[in-house]
């Protein structure tokens, strides 16, 4: 997991596979304009995904990982918090599914947290497991930008 400001991304610039295009798209782009759903940038290769809605107080969402993508979080506006884990540290309880595109976890209650707001970015690789949406204070809305990288 990678966890910093927005200004430094590009120092993980080798960590993240079609960099040029991620780069590319995100100088050329308002983050705040993009509209709900899914934005292609490199066809299946690099696509960004945009959502909008409340937070929950710790939502019965369980933690789930990615096999073929990794996400690359920004909050637009608001705030949330997410759990985060290596995977392996948690009890499996819905093994992958190319469908869902993803493997879901039962937590330990030893996951840390990390606040995720306008300024900031979260790299999730295939072994971060992570559960978003989960309200700071109070429940609030939510526009939140999490471009699908696809490894190479």
């Amino acid at each position: 997991m990678i966890f910093d400001l927005l200004e430094n991304l590009h120092f993980y610039s080798e960590s993240l596979p079609h960099w040029e295009a991620l780069s590319d798209f995100l100088n050329r782009s308002r983050l705040s304009e993009l509209p709900s759903g899914r934005t292609e940038i490199s066809g299946d290769n690099l696509f960004v995904c945009v959502d909008e809605y409340s937070t929950e107080t710790m939502p019965a969402a369980r933690l789930e990982t990615h096999l073929l993508y990794i996400d690359l979080q920004i909050v637009i506006s608001g705030r949330e918090s997410s759990r985060v884990s290596p995977a392996r540290d948690l009890l499996l309880e819905e093994a992958y599914d190319p469908a869902k595109e993803a493997a879901f976890y039962r937590g330990c209650g030893e996951e840390g947290v990390i606040l995720l707001k306008p300024g900031v970015f979260a790299v999730f690789m295939p072994d971060d497991a992570h559960q978003p949406r989960i309200s700071v204070n109070q429940p609030e809305k939510v526009k939140k930008a999490v471009f699908k990288i696809r490894r190479m």
